[in-house]
């Protein structure tokens, strides 16, 4: 009984999701997935009170060994896989939505450059990387926390060593990564955290 109920609720949520599709966005239409399917323990505890009063001992903990290691493994299985899903998804997004053409490039470019010295400094740096921040998290993090980020972005972007990134570095680097504070690129030359 309990088995066949845990089934209904997956078919329950999985209907719920399709018939949803259109009418909620899909953040809403994976919550309430994940809602439905979560097991009430509730439910759990009043199947096996009623198999408890009409079966052996040795059975009615059988099935509760059972039933306890599928009330707390599908569910974490579920989940591992929802967050997996989602990972990739906002990944996916931040790599669409954070591509620039050579033009934006360009432009944000001179922006940034505000002392017009074709070249941009670690101060000019932080600011694209506030920029980032206001594109990704929708506000800065700490002023100690940005310029240590700081300065592993500005050693990954200067790939010529000159103490300065030029536009064609931004260019490569955009162009790579998106407008993403992408850290992992830091070379094993590179000393991130320079004068």
């Amino acid at each position: 009984m309990a088995t066949i109920v845990f089934v209904l609720i997956r078919v329950f949520a999985v209907l719920t999701s399709v018939l949803s599709k259109g009418k909620l966005f899909k953040a809403e239409a994976r919550d309430a997935y994940i809602l439905l399917v979560n097991p009430n323990f509730f439910l759990w505890a009043a199947l096996f009170l009623g198999v408890s009063a009409t079966a052996n001992p040795e059975a009615v903990r059988y099935a509760i060994f059972w039933a306890a290691l599928g009330f707390f493994c599908i569910p974490l299985v579920e989940q591992i896989l929802f967050m997996n899903s989602f990972g990739n998804e906002l990944l996916r997004e931040t790599l669409r939505s954070s591509r620039m053409n050579t033009e934006d490039v360009r432009k944000l470019f001179h922006q940034l450059d505000t002392d017009a010295s074709n070249a941009l400094d670690k101060d000019e740096i932080m600011e694209l990387l506030g920029r980032i921040e206001d594109m990704t998290t929708g506000e800065r993090s700490p002023e100690d926390v940005r310029r240590y980020v700081t300065d592993y972005l500005f050693a990954t972007l200067d790939t010529d060593k000159n103490g300065t990134i030029d536009l064609v570095e931004l260019e490569d680097y955009v162009s790579t990564y998106g407008l993403v504070a992408n850290l992992n690129v830091v070379s094993a030359t590179a000393s991130p955290v320079g004068a």
